[in-house]
């Protein structure tokens, strides 16, 4: 789970409240709404406790439960390459990027103004971005 203010951010790009701090936020009013109406209709101090405690942690869990399914289906993160150097590949299986190499994923991808990437004797360049 990524920290507060941390990957995901205070705000969208748009400026409004991220889901996630949403989603925590109201988590943590049904905590307390909960811990709230036990406290006001226990009838036996007994069963109170042991009430309380399992309804307030099925709360919280069920809170845990949607932010981790957004943080396992988020937008991901943001990458970015600007203003890379030359690269020079020289040899079977060797390799030059100036930009990004990887597998896709949810990440976000800017490249900008990349260096030159060459290769000889066998090797591969990638100058900007290779998924594959």
């Amino acid at each position: 789970m990524p920290p507060l203010g941390g990957v995901r951010g205070d705000v969208d790009d748009d400026g409004s409240v991220s889901t996630y701090k949403i989603v925590l936020l109201l988590t943590c009013m049904a905590v307390c709404v909960t811990a709230a109406v036990l406290a006001v209709t226990g009838e036996n101090p007994g069963t109170w406790i042991a009430t309380a405690v399992a309804a307030v942690a099925g709360v919280a869990a069920v809170g845990v439960g949607v932010l981790a399914l957004l943080s396992a289906t988020g937008s991901g993160r943001q990458v970015e390459v600007k203003d890379t150097g030359d690269a020079t590949a020289t040899g079977v299986a060797s390799r030059a990027v100036t930009g990004i190499a990887g597998t896709p994923g949810k990440s976000t991808l800017r490249v900008d103004v990349t260096g030159e990437a060459d290769a000889t004797s066998g090797g591969q360049a990638v100058s900007g971005v290779d998924l594959s």
